[in-house]
């Protein structure tokens, strides 16, 4: 039981304290508001933490106001604090005992501020700091003392050179995650914790990697180095890091491919775009011999080189490959090899999707369109449903008018947002049975176009996006397989009677900006829902919250009256005794 205690305490998703309305907040500061312990007081324009926080708070956000200075006593007695966010304020002071009052504080969001230094008897218990752009030039030895459970520090954006991080700063400390991007390093920190997974220096000034650069972080899975003036790597350096799974250096000077590649067994991602390298050798990327890979390159993306692709050999890329042809003003698809498995085709101005560039396809996995100028009538029919292993489709940002089927049955994510869409033909989602997430958010899509049992063959739907559209009524006939619904910004003023009794398994339903007006008393009687935002709407009565509930938004709308747990009583009794005398079943 101490070990689960343990766990639980170091947890950054804890879960055996439940979360309880706390009387419904008969205190709350003013203009704030106040529900499920948590306290919204942003976009206020405040210049100082309000009073009045109920004592038994977990979250607060102070986002997005003016407040200068946290006073010693603006978070007295708040010992169940959670989170704090302060985020883009003009703090420039943080009283040294601000904090000690809150010994269970586990996240701490004071980016976009003016804070000169790290603030300092932080509570031990914190186990993510973001501090994110602002004016801190120094990390000093006792910064982060004791503090033993914080795994993330975001410290990017600030004025940050080599000699501003002390020796023995992050002593006893086990971070995973530190970025300390747009900062003044001019090389590696040699004196981060040893417990990196991930380290992300993009945007500095580095110039070369050396070979002792990483010989403290064995462990690191994905590094950031992108948009640095690095020339040289030198050999044997990333021999150092035999786990890393992902490199970025795009946006450097390199003339050629980093030393050291092919021995990392465990490299799947490699960006060297917009740098200078200019040939590629067969043994850059892979192994020599017998040696084998733990896992196969998903992508290595090598566009804006000054590389000749017509002389590069086909051995040099003996893998299932990603081919990256975005951003580049095409009006057509180009001719697809048969390897690759990922095509990226976003930001270009591609009007029709013809047959023949994917001609000798046969494994391709994921296409991605968005932000092109693709229409309906202009997508030969049957050139995706030919694709037998396709499990991702984005065409987001593109001027379809209508649904592009027929698909292949293999399809998983479709993602059709920012188009016109107006009509669904009744067979257009028929023999998908894998689908497990469809975006339709921002189209034309009203009542009549939904009517039709189009969802209903959707076993594995798990995900669906509506939000932006026209709809005046609930989507009909939604998969029981359904976990997450998006409405937001449509024009539903009512929720039938018993509509969420067919999905069980909802954990998420987004439905602000609608025109709400009253809810069924027991409409959110679901065991799984985590979270419900209603904001934006007209409700005028608070109504039943389960127990599982850990998000709840209801900012901007009318609500007086108080659930009334009496009310609710009677309604059960009252369907258990028409329950009494329904005939049973032959």
């Amino acid at each position: 039981e101490e070990e689960e205690e343990k766990e639980e305490e170091n947890s950054l998703f804890p879960t055996t304290e439940p979360i309880i309305p706390f009387d419904l907040f008969s205190i709350c500061p003013f203009g704030c508001q106040c529900y499920l312990r948590v306290v919204h007081c942003s976009d206020l324009g405040l210049t100082s933490i309000p009073r009045n926080i109920p004592p038994d708070t977990r979250m607060i956000d102070l986002q997005n106001n003016k407040i200068r200075v946290v006073k010693e006593n603006d978070l007295q007695g708040l010992t169940s604090l959670y989170a704090l966010a302060l985020n883009n304020n003009k703090i420039s002071k943080i009283h040294p005992k601000a904090f000690l009052p809150t010994k269970k504080l586990r996240r701490l969001y004071l980016s976009h501020n003016q804070l000169t230094e790290i603030p300092t008897n932080l509570p031990t218990s914190l186990a993510e700091l973001r501090i994110h752009a602002n004016k801190v030039k120094k990390i000093h030895k006792e910064a982060f003392k004791g503090m033993k459970s914080l795994h993330v520090l975001e410290m990017s954006a600030n004025p940050i050179n080599n000699d501003g991080i002390e020796p023995g700063a992050f002593e006893g400390v086990n971070i995973y995650h530190i970025r300390i991007a747009e900062a003044k390093l001019t090389s590696i920190p040699k004196e981060l914790p040893s417990s990196l997974l991930e380290l992300h220096l993009d945007d500095n000034k580095i110039t070369t990697i050396e070979l002792e650069d990483f010989n403290r972080y064995k462990d690191l899975q994905r590094l950031g180095l992108g948009n640095n003036k690095i020339k040289d790597v030198e050999n044997g350096s990333f021999a150092n890091i035999p786990r890393v799974r992902e490199i970025h250096l795009e946006k450097n000077k390199l003339k050629k491919v980093p030393p050291g590649l092919p021995s990392l067994k465990y490299l799947q991602v490699v960006f060297l775009h917009s740098n200078h390298i200019a040939k590629l050798g067969v043994n850059d990327f892979c192994p020599i011999g017998r040696r084998k890979k733990k896992a196969l390159y998903s992508g290595i993306s090598l566009f804006n080189n000054p590389v000749k692709y017509w002389e590069v050999q086909p051995s040099t890329f003996p893998f299932p490959l990603s081919m990256y042809c975005d951003h580049r003003k095409l009006t057509t698809i180009p001719n697809i090899p048969a390897q690759v498995q990922q095509l990226y085709l976003q930001n270009n101005d591609i009007e029709a999707v013809l047959t023949g560039p994917f001609t000798n396809v046969t494994i391709l996995r994921e296409i991605n369109l968005n932000y092109n100028k693709i229409k309906f009538h202009m997508i030969d029919h049957g050139v995706f449903a030919k694709l037998s292993n396709l499990v991702q489709l984005h065409l987001q940002h593109n001027e379809l008018k209508e649904f592009p089927f027929p698909l292949p049955s293999s399809l998983e994510r479709l993602l059709l947002g920012y188009n016109k869409i107006s009509r669904l033909s009744g067979d257009a989602l028929q023999g998908l049975p894998n689908i497990t997430m469809l975006d339709l958010c921002n189209n034309l899509l009203d009542d009549s176009a939904l009517n039709g049992k189009h969802f209903s063959s959707l076993k594995n739907l798990m995900q669906i996006n509506l939000c932006n559209n026209r709809l005046q009524t609930m989507p009909p006939d939604l998969p029981p397989s359904l976990m997450y619904l998006s409405l937001e910004n449509n024009s539903i003023s009512y929720i039938p009677e018993n509509y969420f009794s067919r999905l069980p398994k909802l954990t998420a339903l987004r439905m602000s900006h609608n025109n709400l007006q009253n809810i069924p008393p027991n409409a959110f009687n679901l065991p799984n829902l985590l979270e419900l935002n209603l904001g934006h709407n007209k409700l005028k009565q608070v109504f039943y919250i389960p127990g599982s509930l850990q998000h709840l938004y209801i900012e901007d709308n009318d609500i007086e009256k108080e659930y009334d747990e009496a009310d609710d009583d009677q309604e059960t009794n009252d369907r258990e005794t028409e329950e009494d005398h329904e005939p049973e079943d032959n």
